[in-house]
């Protein structure tokens, strides 16, 4: 029914009807079953901010996706489309589709369904059943007119057959196209009935496409042709093309049919991670071409990875299990996964424990270590501890003594380690008797954590867990269930577990987690077995099991929120085991001895702070924010990393990362959208030093809704008028920007700043004492030469050609002294200096390399000639002044303050020219200085004291203060 406009639609008319149309119960169900957490306080502006992007629906009367599907405008008009329909929609009579759902959204976005319906239809077909023309979108025809006149949307849809087959979706006065794209395909529904020529086509085998591959003609010179695998398309096919090649099938309609053009490119994957190229309805493999992987847009999951084989470390303490030591060491040696080594303790048994191990370590498939104490030490953690020190591998599995596995357990549980994010992986533990026989119990148990979650793999960040779950029952029950990342665990921590008789366990679980996630994989089997001298069972009547569960809930607390419910849960049932063992009788009510209030530690819960950067790349924009990440974890504070791209990663720039950091990708973020991965990871601050973070929050409006940081590396220096947007988006949600050179601020000229909100700050690093991987003698460098020592990623105006040219020029100047020069790094621009270097043997090309600081101990002088236009804090100039080498750098950024004391420079700083010519010459002309030995003691003295200004410890102290000032402000607004 339309409804009459009056004269003017005054916003307090609008607001009114939708609050008489708006189902709060309704809505927070959604939220509730699609695991949203935790539920707004405000339900409708929940929805009007950010719940109508993700698809939720305001009551059942009113879909959002297919009114948003329906009414192209209201797509157009950017807000809410409940409040499109009630200041304008409902006056022009639009259609008003039912929730055709009572859970959360089905599919990624608006933008996804539209796309996806855009690949199913063929305007040229819908377009030949029309009896005359129609102007506008085709699409949008057939949604709202076309399907009611029985017109198909393509060859291979039948609108009227679709309906006839499907009588609940005729009753629902639906249209059949969206119906199948939100319900239909996944439950199999038909969408036409295939002529009786196509019923028993047949795949062609495999000679038949292999001689189609080899007949295959690429179009030269297309760069997505060269990027295209014919035969890894042609298995997807279940019938190869006829008048078409292979190439042009894909490019024309295999992408919408989410075909694969190659193994290195996931059409559906780079679809959904990137909504506005399916909204745009552009084919994904030709955008990323073109443009996505020069952005650094992944174009496949990165952590699918079918070689991902890393070195499991297997512990196996033992104390008094004889008896048992066979099953559980033959459950190790029959482990499908095959990369392990053992690593078998004995903690001084009685019994012949010893001789067992002897005797069954020698039967071994994998390599095998021993330890036995003379003396007991009495303490399971204790032995764990041991077991950790010893361990070579990047994941490590404790198996209990006495329990045992399924063959296949590691198999499923290591490939969730690909995740950089994934901090522990845990299998489906069950109770078997002592004989070994299953025994029943522990899938009530599970139940009683969460219901309905234990029959599939489930993967969710610690603040998830610890919400609910975990908060309410210790999960992991039994260690031998559990494989975690090897990571440096405090003394400290140890000492705490180890205080514990009965929850060490559940405490330590805390901090091996940190801020990671925890994947459940229910295939993953091991048993827990038990028998009269097992621990776990006799303590339900021992005051310490209660003391130490109440101690646990504490130090959950200390690092996340529970959720109220899964907060009564536990102390409802603890309460139920103290008075069923009658522990009362001896120590006084539950109450008493456990009042609620106590539940909350005294003090300020731990900030989980998030670092956003681009990815394991070379650079100091990258490097920084991956040792700060580093310092936190160090020091006891919750981080993690969030990475714009992890695709392409440097090997030793991985291998720089502290194992206790996890690392989240942009794949986390894009299941409900940005917020509702702070919300889930349970993040509490973000950091960015990338403008690639702030495109993956804000570039489709919205608030982060905690405190967000920026510190400007360079990358939001770079023009362009997407990025000018991005900027004044950014500057309504960022609360502080943090910048090294005033340079950095150029990019707001003209703006009118809140200057409060603009910190100069610098950067800082910790110093690294690994030794490089070559001396001055094996690259045949003499005692008495010179040394020049240039590093940086092999980009434009780095100063490759520079540092060559004025580095040869000085050799005519002085060809009575030796000299030479290290080019450390790689890229474009490093293999153009190799032509300038030519075969001069004193030039040096070795590549890429992470011990930067040790190739500076072998060093002279440190070679900066940076003319980059986003160079500002360059991260080499602090290392080379932490060794003692003084630097050569150019005027750029704050170069010349990094090495200025109060004494004097640190070395040399040339004049930024532009002329090329000149600036090799001045560049000369310094390098000359350092020839000098006592010009080179005079600067090399002086390093130590502007140095000092750069620790990472006080970086990271500086920023930590500048977190506590944004969450103090934003909690006072």
């Amino acid at each position: 029914m339309v409804e009459h406009a009056p004269n003017q639609i005054g916003k307090s008319d609008a607001r009114q009807w939708i609050i008489e149309q708006f189902d709060p119960a309704f809505y927070r169900r959604q939220l509730r079953e699609a695991g949203v957490e935790p539920l707004p306080q405000r339900a409708l502006r929940h929805y009007l901010e950010e719940g109508w992007v993700a698809g939720f629906d305001p009551s059942p009367h009113f879909s959002t996706e297919l009114y948003l599907a329906l009414h192209e405008d209201a797509r157009a008009a950017g807000c809410a489309p409940l409040e499109y329909h009630a200041s304008i929609g409902r006056f022009r009579g639009a259609e008003v589709p039912r929730s055709d759902r009572s859970v959360g959204p089905g599919i990624a976005s608006i933008e996804t369904m539209m796309a996806e319906l855009r690949a199913l239809f063929d305007e040229a077909h819908y377009r030949d059943q029309l009896p005359e023309p129609v102007d506008g979108d085709l699409l949008e025809h057939y949604l709202q007119d076309g399907w009611r006149r029985g017109l198909n949307p393509s060859a291979a849809f039948d609108t009227d057959q679709y309906l006839g087959a499907n009588p609940d979706v005729a009753e629902s006065g639906l249209n059949p196209l969206l119906h199948f794209v939100r319900h239909g395909r996944a439950e199999g529904r038909p969408t036409a009935v295939p002529p009786a020529s196509e019923q028993t086509a047949a795949v062609p085998d495999q000679a038949a496409v292999t001689g189609r591959v080899m007949a295959e003609a690429l179009p030269e010179g297309d760069p997505a042709a060269a990027l295209f695998d014919p035969a890894y398309y042609a298995a997807q096919l279940g019938a190869l093309p006829d008048g078409i090649s292979l190439f042009e099938h894909y490019m024309d309609s295999g992408w919408r049919q989410r075909l694969d053009p190659s193994p290195a490119f996931n059409t559906a994957y780079y679809l959904d991670t990137n909504p506005e190229v399916a909204a745009a309805g552009i084919n994904p493999f030709l955008h990323w071409v073109n443009y996505g992987r020069h952005e650094k847009r992944p174009a496949v999951p990165y952590h699918y990875q079918p070689d991902f084989a890393p070195l499991v470390s297997v512990i196996v303490p033992n104390y008094n299990h004889a008896r048992y030591l066979e099953q559980r060491l033959q459950s190790i040696f029959d482990q499908t996964y095959r990369h392990v080594e053992l690593i078998v303790l004995d903690d001084a048994s009685t019994d012949d424990s010893r001789a067992v191990i002897e005797r069954l370590v020698a039967q071994s498939p994998f390599p095998v270590r021993t330890a036995f104490n003379d003396t007991g030490t009495g303490n399971p953690f204790r032995q764990w501890q041991r077991g950790l020190s010893m361990a070579q591998g990047a994941l490590i599995w404790i198996c209990e003594s006495d329990d045992f596995a399924d063959p296949r357990f590691l198999e499923y549980l290591v490939p969730n380690f690909a995740d950089l994010a994934v901090k522990m992986a845990l299998g489906r533990i069950e109770f078997s008797r002592g004989d070994g026989s299953p025994m029943p119990g522990m899938a009530g148990f599970r139940e009683g954590a969460e219901p309905g979650i234990w029959d599939q793999p489930v993967c969710r960040p610690a603040a998830q867990w610890f919400r609910s779950a975990f908060a309410k029952r210790n999960i992991v029950t039994n260690v031998g269930g559990c494989v975690f990342r090897n990571q440096q665990i405090d003394d400290a921590i140890f000492d705490r577990a180890a205080q514990y008789r009965i929850a060490g366990d559940w405490f330590l679980y805390i901090h091996l987690l940190g801020s990671g996630k925890l994947a459940f994989s229910p295939e993953a089997v091991s048993y827990f077995r038990q028998h009269d001298a097992n621990t776990s069972a006799r303590n339900f009547d021992k005051i310490y099991y209660y003391d130490e569960c109440w101690a646990v809930q504490q130090e959950i607390r200390r690092h996340w929120p529970v959720d109220d419910d899964a907060g009564a849960r536990f102390v409802e049932d603890l309460a139920h085991q103290y008075r069923h063992f009658d522990v009362e009788a001896t120590h006084g009510p539950f109450e008493a001895r456990y009042p609620a209030a106590s539940l909350t530690p005294e003090g300020a819960r731990k900030a989980h702070i998030a670092i956003g950067f681009l990815g394991f790349e070379t650079g100091g924009g990258e490097l920084f924010p991956l040792l700060l990440a580093n310092e936190y974890a160090r020091q006891g504070q919750m981080v993690s990393l969030l990475a714009a791209n992890l695709t392409e990663r440097n090997e030793d720039m991985v291998a720089r990362l502290d194992p206790r950091v996890p690392v989240y990708s942009r794949d986390d973020i894009f299941p409900g959208g940005s917020t509702a991965f702070l919300d889930r990871a349970g993040i509490d601050v973000v950091h960015s030093h990338s403008v690639l973070i702030e495109n993956l929050f804000f570039e489709r409006g919205g608030s982060v809704g905690r405190p967000y940081v920026v510190s400007m590396h360079g990358s939001h220096n770079l023009p362009g008028g997407a990025l000018d947007r991005l900027l004044f988006r950014s500057l309504r949600n960022v609360d502080y920007w943090v910048y090294t050179a005033e340079k950095n601020l150029d990019v707001f000229a003209g703006l009118p700043l809140d200057r409060s909100r603009f910190i100069k700050m610098a950067n800082g690093m910790p110093r690294d004492d690994r030794e490089a991987p070559f001396t001055r003698e094996s690259l045949g460098i003499g005692a008495d030469a010179t040394v020049f020592t240039f590093i940086a990623r092999g980009i434009q105006r780095k100063g490759w050609r520079a540092s060559v040219s004025a580095f040869k020029l000085l050799k005519m100047r002085h060809p009575e002294q030796e000299m030479h020069l290290l080019m450390i790094g790689e890229g474009r621009f490093a293999d153009n200096s190799r032509e300038i270097a030519g075969d001069d043997p004193c030039i040096h090309y070795l590549g890429y390399q992470s011990c930067i600081n040790g190739i500076y101990r072998l060093s002279d002088c440190a070679l900066v000639p940076t003319r980059f236009e986003g160079e500002s804090f360059p991260l080499c100039v602090i290392q080379a002044l932490q060794e003692g080498c003084p630097v050569l750098g150019n005027d750029v950024g704050e170069i010349r303050d990094m090495l200025t004391s109060d004494k004097g420079v640190a070395g040399m700083v040339t004049a930024n020219l532009r002329d090329t010519t000149a600036f090799i010459y001045s560049v000369a002309d310094a390098m000359e200085q350092f020839l000098d030995p006592a010009f080179r003691a005079a600067a090399s003295a002086l390093t130590a004291e502007v140095a000092d200004r750069f620790s990472m410890e006080a970086c990271a102290t500086a920023y930590r203060a500048l977190y506590d000032q944004a969450i103090a402000t934003r909690a006072r607004a």
